[in-house]
């Protein structure tokens, strides 16, 4: 008897076949998450994303090679979104690529007509071995560059230079963090290369 409280994960082979864009090898998302717009979503090899997550991929979603989104992230990729290899979201992350104005000269909310709105839509990246940890809140036009860290229930509203760690809301730097992971990187890449 299958455990009713662990509804799993779809593997590759069925996630090619839903629409995705683009899937890669070894890639597994569970069965509970709720997805929009699998057109616009490439997902690179050796990723994962958990139990409860949330993906709205109106603009492009792309999801490097081993990337962990934990459960309970959400996604809005309105103005695109772009998670490079090895960068991860920790448990309940918020990603915005789209903003409304709440300035007052415009109206505000997904059912008001466009023409009546004028949201903050940009980009958001998260380069090589970038992580926000739990209940982080990135906001639109955000770049966390290589390496750089975002601590728990920091709000982010600009960019974070490389190997940069911050913290707060707003957040601000707080340490500088060690590259010493990309002697791991290499290691890693030469143990897949002889499974392979």
């Amino acid at each position: 008897m299958q455990n009713p409280f662990d509804p799993g994960y779809y593997d590759t082979d069925e996630l090619r076949v839903f629409g995705f864009k683009s899937v890669g090898e070894n890639v597994a998302i569970a069965k509970t998450c709720k997805i929009i717009g699998l057109a616009n979503i490439e997902i690179g090899d050796n990723s994962r994303i958990d139990d409860f997550s949330t993906l709205i991929a109106t603009g492009p979603l792309v999801i490097g090679a081993h990337v962990h989104i934990h459960s309970y992230c959400q996604i809005g990729a309105r103005g695109g979104v772009t998670l490079d290899d090895f960068s991860a979201l920790a448990s309940g992350c918020l990603i915005y690529s789209a903003s409304d104005d709440m300035s007052g000269r415009h109206m505000v909310g997904g059912v008001v007509p466009a023409h009546c709105t004028k949201p903050k839509v940009a980009p958001v990246l998260f380069r090589k071995h970038a992580v926000a940890f739990a209940r982080c809140t990135i906001l639109p036009g955000v770049t966390l560059e290589e390496g750089a860290v975002a601590c728990a229930h920091s709000l982010v509203s600009r960019n974070v230079p490389e190997w940069t760690v911050v913290a707060g809301s707003p957040a601000e730097h707080r340490i500088t963090r060690s590259r010493r992971l990309l002697g791991l990187e290499a290691t890693l890449a030469e143990a897949e290369a002889i499974a392979a």
